[in-house]
């Protein structure tokens, strides 16, 4: 089966402006809020009392990894159903969550890998070959131009690869939270739910990264307040799309 990007894309936005948005943002921020203020409380324990701050230290640290667990779960079933309600972030949570972590641990150890295979090898050769151009291989060469240019290539293409993965492994996550699938068998699905659709896949995920490169660069070009601003506004939207996303390539696929 195959995937229409831009009709992808397009819902995956619809469901950014369901209720699930206003529902896991909301937690978050809540989220955040237990943090901040468990911290704080932490800090005037401690002064009042070691003991004390150490309890108040690690009910904050259960909180937080309570919430977590929930959010982590819960948002893929609140943007599954465009809509937010307790039993999604409060009923069997723990094996999924469990499940989800080792999900990204596998992803990422594909990933690395493949930038292990690709960018390591292009890396050595071109610092090798522009030592030895410079007749040395003690010092540190001084890049030109086309090693520059090397280091590109080889950057893009790993990215591209790394991307593909993330395209073959893409609803293992949902399939997992909402679905309630074991680890490899959500990771054997989404392989084989994915074939034919990979390269749209790809080209579905690629406004999140938009969202993110555009959020770094007003951080970066505009700084101050109205810079930080933008960089969290647009990475809000972008980790909700991500969400949204995965649970309509779910649906699709």
């Amino acid at each position: 089966m195959t995937l229409e990007v831009l009709q992808t894309v397009k819902s995956s936005f619809d469901r950014i402006a369901s209720k699930a948005s206003l529902g896991v943002a909301g937690l978050t921020i809540g989220l955040i809020a237990i943090v901040m203020g468990g911290a704080t409380l932490t800090g005037i324990s401690v002064a009042l009392s070691p003991v004390l701050g150490a309890v108040v230290g690690m009910l904050t640290a259960a909180a937080y990894i309570g919430g977590l667990v929930s959010l982590s779960v819960g948002s893929l079933r609140a943007f599954d159903q465009k809509t937010v309600t307790k039993e999604m972030f409060t009923e069997n949570i723990i094996w999924p969550f469990l499940r989800i972590t080792g999900s990204n641990i596998v992803l990422q150890a594909f990933a690395l890998t493949v930038a292990y295979l690709v960018l390591y090898p292009a890396i050595l050769l071109i610092f090798g070959a522009t030592g030895m151009m410079q007749g040395t291989m003690t010092g540190a060469p001084q890049l030109g131009d086309a090693a520059i240019a090397g280091l590109g290539v080889s950057g893009g293409i790993t990215a591209i690869l790394v991307l593909y993965v993330f395209a073959a492994l893409s609803i293992a996550l949902p399939r997992i939270a909402i679905s309630d699938k074991r680890i490899f068998q959500a990771l054997d699905e989404s392989i084989q739910a994915t074939k034919g659709s990979r390269l749209q896949i790809a080209a579905t995920i690629l406004p999140f990264a938009a969202l993110l490169v555009a959020g770094a660069g007003a951080l970066l070009v505009l700084g101050g307040i109205l810079g930080t601003l933008l960089y969290m506004a647009l990475a809000v939207i972008g980790s909700l799309y991500w969400l949204a996303l995965l649970a309509e390539l779910n649906e699709r696929l």
